[in-house]
């Protein structure tokens, strides 16, 4: 799951218009089929360590449900990460490529405004530290 994230990553990276083209889970894209598999790896092993933990003799209780507790819980939270990956959604509910990434809203030319103010501002109070002798 890791490695498709990192080459996820890797190939936003490279192509930042990437988001804009893709769908937010594309199983055309071999990271995110790399991450596909690897949570459906931690849900068969929460699965496969669930069985084998109430095969075991001599395991207590408190063992066997804190520790069934703890896999279920992996195996939600794995297929819940899926779930909002393949539906394009964070948890409030908003689209997670809705622009391109770095894109900003345009400025109104009143806040083009204001930021010119703030930059020559910002400039002119810079001036005392030109000189650093003293």
């Amino acid at each position: 799951m890791l490695t498709g994230l990192i080459r996820d990553a890797r190939m936003h990276q490279l192509d930042p218009e990437l988001a804009a083209r893709e769908g937010v889970f594309a199983l055309d894209s071999p990271a995110q089929k790399l991450f596909a598999v690897g949570l459906a790896l931690i849900v068969m092993g929460a699965f496969f360590f669930l069985t084998e933990l109430f095969k075991r003799k001599g395991v207590s209780f408190l063992r066997r449900a804190a520790s069934a507790g703890m896999a279920v819980l992996l195996a939600l939270l794995s297929v819940n990460a899926f779930a909002v990956a393949v539906s394009g959604q964070d948890h409030q509910h908003h689209s997670s490529h809705s622009h391109a990434p770095g894109a900003a809203p345009a400025a109104t030319p009143d806040q083009m405004d204001a930021a010119g103010k703030l930059l020559r501002d910002v400039k002119a109070s810079l001036t005392r530290f030109m000189d650093v002798s003293g």
